[in-house]
């Protein structure tokens, strides 16, 4: 546990070209997924942006992981989906479920070339 990490900042990075399948069951990408059961502390950590989400569900729940790891300190996390990816409102709902009073989470979704705020309808 570190008490001096205020403020993370994660770039997803992509290197699935167009048409490419991603990765199969066996590849090392899946090994080991220990992470999912452990608890990490990120007690002091008050700010979290992800970039370049595509809603993956090991993605969605790694922030669901995260936001339970940040707890009591964490005030805003921000969301933003790659470009590329039409993010359905049923990922959108889930991620924001994960949220809890207090923390101001803010998801951004890309529509037709303009990066916008996501509002629940």
């Amino acid at each position: 546990m570190s008490t001096g990490i205020r403020e993370l900042k994660l770039k997803l990075e992509d290197h699935i070209a167009d048409g490419e399948v991603p990765c199969s069951s066996g590849c090392v990408c899946y090994k080991p997924q220990a992470w999912k059961r452990k608890n990490i502390s990120l007690n002091f950590l008050q700010k979290v942006e992800i970039n370049n989400l595509s809603g993956a569900e090991c993605q969605i729940y790694f922030v669901k992981r995260l936001l339970r790891w940040t707890m009591p300190e964490l005030k805003t996390i921000t969301l933003s989906f790659d470009p590329s990816v039409t993010v359905s409102e049923e990922v959108s709902r889930k991620l924001l479920s994960f949220s809890t009073p207090g923390i101001c989470m803010e998801i951004y979704l890309h529509r037709n070339g303009t990066r916008v705020k996501y509002m629940a309808n």
